[in-house]
């Protein structure tokens, strides 16, 4: 079911990211930066792209917020649950998409608690590209 807002917050996202590449390429060729120390500019390079793209920051938390309860609600209440998403609109491959990373979520959680956030953030992440 397509709507007026089909594809804006995924337009908003992959132009956040592009702002975000570029900053964090213009660091490291400014400071000889590794990339792991790039890690340590990621919050100042998130707000800088959320104020050239506004909503950016917002649209992303949202979005992996919602997608996450939803892969939780799939998970415990099984076909009810995908019944109930089916009926009230949300496309059939967007719920499949979506149980697709309850398995990579559970791994994630299983294996390193406190790194099972960053985890499902990629899982998420990766399913949109």
């Amino acid at each position: 079911m397509a709507s007026k807002f089909s594809g804006v917050l995924s337009s908003i996202v992959k132009d956040a990211s592009k702002v975000k590449t570029a900053i964090i390429k213009a660091v490291a060729e400014l400071d000889n930066v590794v990339l792991p120390d790039v890690e340590k500019y990621e919050p100042a390079i998130a707000q800088v792209a959320n104020e050239l793209v506004p909503g950016s920051g917002s649209a992303v938390d949202i979005a992996v917020s919602w997608a996450e309860d939803c892969c939780a609600a799939l998970d415990k209440g099984g076909t009810a649950v995908e019944a109930n998403l089916t009926n009230s609109g949300l496309d059939i491959a967007a719920i499949q998409a979506l149980k697709s990373l309850i398995p990579t979520l559970k791994a994630a959680a299983a294996t390193k608690p406190a790194a099972a956030a960053t985890s499902a953030t990629a899982a998420l992440a990766s399913s949109k590209t």
